[in-house]
């Protein structure tokens, strides 16, 4: 969630006020492009979705007769709504900075969603087996990283999970096509603001919190291939783009756990039932 401190390092502009989300939900809808990359053709930023939601899919175990779930940075229910199709039993609640966001999702997920932020999740929520942060942290001051897990673990049940997927470090270089992306056009809507991670320091400030990375995963392929996705996202056949999405990620998932650049990292991360 946004803060004006947050300055912007490793050429990631900052866009952090709960007013520029509330007119990007205007702008874009219910749209991929208002809460992933607005510079992006639809094919390649229904791509980055699916390995959004297939994580979010491998971490849910859909063993229970009712699985408790908090969407932090819902927006207008991108993972929510598949989330409630594969897991019929699930019960989510959204919570976004945007009252625009929470107006849609409602709407479209016929859920209850608040206005609010990962540091000011209301009481009356409870607790959850899972709490959703995807690309949220990213636009939080360095200094409120520790206190923020904290009281996402406060949120959660004994045997609760975070599942968080933010930028990485190592990924930056290849987003930026090695520099060359800023002679494009479409650069400045190729990213969507805040700072990136390193997998040490989430682990880190994890740990400092009370909690444990249980799972990490990387997406070394499609990292490298950004440009590519652009290219072939703009101007292949349909087909010819998915077939090459669909062999980007059959890589990804062959390289997932090595330590290579990644645009985003994705955790699973429980916490400390001995720290608390």
């Amino acid at each position: 969630m946004p803060s004006n401190h947050n300055r912007a390092t490793n050429d990631y502009p900052v866009e952090n006020t709960s007013a520029a989300w509330e007119n990007r939900s205007i702008d874009y809808g219910s749209t991929l492009r208002s809460v992933l990359f607005k510079g992006m053709p639809d094919s390649a930023n229904e791509y980055f979705d699916s390995i959004h939601q297939n994580f979010i899919f491998e971490c849910i175990e859909g063993n229970k007769d009712t699985i408790r779930i908090l969407d932090i940075g819902c927006g207008y229910g991108r993972l929510s709504l598949p989330v409630i199709q594969k897991f019929p039993q699930a019960q989510i609640t959204g919570i976004d900075i945007s009252p625009n966001y929470v107006k849609l999702y409602r709407e479209n997920t016929g859920g209850e969603a608040f206005v609010g932020s990962a540091e000011a999740i209301p009481p009356e929520a409870g607790t959850f087996d899972y709490i959703i942060v995807v690309t949220v942290l990213m636009y939080l001051p360095e200094n409120k990283l520790k206190e923020v897990f904290s009281f996402l673990f406060a949120h959660l049940n004994t045997s609760g999970k975070i599942i968080l997927i933010e930028p990485d470090k190592s990924g930056i270089i290849f987003q930026t096509c090695f520099g060359l992306a800023r002679l494009f056009h479409n650069y400045s809507n190729m990213n969507t603001g805040g700072r990136c991670f390193s997998a040490a320091e989430i682990a880190a400030v994890v740990h400092q919190a009370g909690g444990a990375v249980i799972r990490e995963k990387r997406i070394p392929a499609t990292t490298f291939f950004f440009l590519w996705i652009y290219m072939a996202a703009r101007f292949l056949p349909h087909n010819w783009a998915r077939g090459f999405f669909h062999g980007l990620a059959v890589l990804d998932g062959l390289f997932k756990n090595r330590k290579l650049p990644t645009l985003w990292s994705f955790y699973l991360i429980e916490k400390n039932i001995m720290h608390n």
